[in-house]
């Protein structure tokens, strides 16, 4: 099992403990993180940290996720992708006018 399955696991029999230290282990894995300040500006309040937490993904039930995840006009993407020979998703979140082909083409270009 990977620690995916083990955390769905663990939510689906209500075992918190170990959903929290699940939580905090992914936290330590986390390679990449940028631009708070935006996240903060799609919220306008205290729920941006959502955004910045390690466990966004959970929020996410397709690819692409607009209300009431984000508000009007925001956007969240997530692509699962391969690093380092590990299975890893990569949460984007902006203006539903930005060229996320674009980022995602930056991205790959450098990986």
């Amino acid at each position: 099992l990977d620690l995916f399955s083990i955390e769905k696991i663990a939510l689906r029999v209500h075992f918190m403990d170990l959903v929290e230290k699940i939580a905090s282990l992914r936290q330590n894995l986390i390679c990449y993180r940028s631009n708070e300040e935006r996240a903060y500006q799609i919220y306008q309040n205290d729920e941006f940290v959502k955004l910045l937490d390690c466990g966004v993904h959970r929020y996410f039930k397709e690819s692409l996720e607009f209300e009431p995840l984000f508000k009007e006009g925001f956007m969240g993407l997530k692509v699962d992708a391969q690093f380092l020979g590990e299975d890893v998703n990569i949460i984007l979140a902006g203006s539903v006018y930005t060229d996320y082909k674009k980022i995602l083409q930056y991205i790959k270009e450098a990986a």
